[in-house]
């Protein structure tokens, strides 16, 4: 994977059926493609020694729907899931195991 490309698992939540979406996908390794994932601003909360879920930092304000995460609380509109170098604090894309570990979270 060339390293302009991110690897994240990408989370959203139908509004009309409440359904969650969960999937693999590749983005430019870009603040405005990470921005067009969440749809809105981003932030960012640590789940793990290496794992940061991004999500948009005006969800609530912005109605958008709850989805309680397997992490242990809600966020508001879709959200992804990125590796992180400990040491640089740079993101990453998951490795082909962590999406694994991710995607078992949904199960």
């Amino acid at each position: 994977m060339p390293e302009s490309a991110l690897r994240v698992v990408h989370v959203q939540t139908v509004p009309e059926t409440g359904t969650r979406i969960v999937s693999t996908v590749t983005i430019p390794h870009t603040v405005r493609a990470m921005q067009e994932l969440v749809g809105g601003l981003l932030d960012r909360v640590q789940i793990g020694a290496n794992m940061d879920l991004w999500l948009n930092d005006e969800g609530v304000l912005d109605n958008l729907p709850i989805d309680a995460t397997p992490f242990g609380f809600e966020v508001a509109g879709p959200y992804f899931i990125a590796s992180f170098d400990p040491a640089t604090g740079e993101t990453l894309s998951l490795t082909e195991a962590d999406c694994a570990t991710v995607l078992s979270q949904f199960i």
